[in-house]
C-alpha cells in the first residue's frame, strides 16, 4: 500500500551496472484510491525505471503501462529537482461507464515541474477529444487544458488555468497566500443548445473570488443572450453571489431581463449548514 493504492502482489527485478540501475516491475490487482477495486485489478501494471547514477544530473527515466492509461516521463534528481511526464488514456469510456455516461474518446496530458531554490514551478498540457450523447461530451468535444503555477510551501504565488472546450471558455488566474484567496475567472458559453438542447444562444459570466480560506466570497456578474425562434435576440443580466467559499455556506442568483418578450425577474437563496434551504 502506498498513498492509498494497494495490489495484491507486487514484483520487482533489480540490475545494475557501470552506474547504471534499471528495475523492472508487475503489479497485479492494483487497486487506486477513489476508483472501484476492479477497474484497474483487470489486467497488470507494468513499471520500469532506468537511472544513470554517472551522468551530472543523475536521470532517472521511469514508466507506468497499463491498458487504461500509460504515465512515461524522466525526472532529474541531482541538483535543482526537474521532471517532465507524459499521462495518455487511450479511451474515457471505462471511465465515463461508472457514472452511466455516453462519452467516449481520448485524453492526454503533459506535465513539467520545476525547483527553483524554495518555489515550483508546474506547467500542465492537456488535450480531451470527447464524444457521445452525455451533456459533458457535448460541453467537451476537441479540449485544451493549460495550467501553470508558481508554489512556494503551502502558498500558491500565482496560477494560471485556462480551458478552451467545444461548447466554452473558461479562465482562472490568481493567488493563495496566507491562506487567502485572490483569483479572476470568466465563463463563456458561446453555444447554449450543447447545454439544453432547446435554449439556443450565449451566456458569459465574470467574477472575482477573494477572501480567508472558509469565509472567501464570490461576486460574479454576466448576461445570457438567448435567441428565442420568433422573438428575437433576449438578454438576461446574471448577478451571482456566494460565501464561505471553498465550502459553500451561502449564496443568490438574480435574473433580469425578457424571455419569449415577456419581461424575467427571478430571485434565488441558498443559505444553511449541513441542512440547506433554498428560496425562490
Amino acid at each position: 500500500t502506498a498513498q492509498g493504492v494497494t495490489a495484491k502482489s507486487l514484483t520487482l527485478d533489480v540490475t545494475g551496472s557501470l552506474g547504471r540501475v534499471q528495475l523492472k516491475g508487475v503489479a497485479e490487482g492494483v487497486a487506486l484510491p477513489g476508483m472501484p477495486p476492479g477497474l484497474f485489478a483487470k489486467a497488470p501494471l507494468l513499471l520500469s525505471a532506468d537511472a544513470d547514477l554517472r551522468d551530472r544530473v543523475r536521470p532517472v527515466r521511469f514508466s507506468l503501462h497499463h491498458p487504461l492509461a500509460r504515465l512515461d516521463g524522466r525526472a532529474d534528481t541531482r541538483g535543482p529537482l526537474a521532471v517532465t511526464a507524459d499521462l495518455a488514456v487511450p479511451s474515457l469510456a471505462p471511465f465515463a461507464a461508472l457514472a452511466k455516461a455516453d462519452l467516449a474518446g481520448q485524453a492526454s496530458l503533459h506535465a513539467t515541474l520545476r525547483r527553483q531554490d524554495t518555489r515550483l514551478q508546474v506547467a500542465l498540457d492537456g488535450r480531451l477529444d470527447t464524444r457521445g450523447k452525455a451533456m459533458l461530451a457535448r460541453l467537451l468535444g476537441r479540449t485544451r487544458l493549460t495550467m501553470t503555477a508558481l508554489v512556494n510551501g503551502a502558498d500558491m504565488e500565482q496560477s494560471h488555468i485556462q480551458l478552451q472546450a467545444a461548447g466554452f471558455s473558461a479562465d482562472v488566474s490568481g493567488s493563495l497566500r496566507r491562506s487567502v484567496l485572490d483569483y479572476r475567472l470568466a465563463l463563456n458559453l458561446r453555444d447554449l443548445s450543447r447545454l439544453v438542447k432547446t435554449v439556443p444562444g450565449s451566456l458569459s459570466l465574470q467574477g472575482r473570488v477573494h477572501g480567508p480560506m472558509g469565509e472567501a466570497s464570490l461576486s460574479a456578474d454576466g448576461a445570457a443572450l438567448l435567441t428565442m425562434p420568433g422573438f428575437g435576440r433576449q438578454r438576461v443580466a446574471i448577478n451571482l453571489k456566494a460565501n464561505g467559499l471553498p465550502e459553500l455556506k451561502n449564496a443568490t442568483l438574480a435574473l433580469n431581463g425578457r424571455l419569449r418578450d415577456a419581461p424575467l425577474s427571478l430571485r434565488a437563496a441558498l443559505d444553511g449548514g449541513k441542512t440547506r434551504h433554498a428560496k425562490l
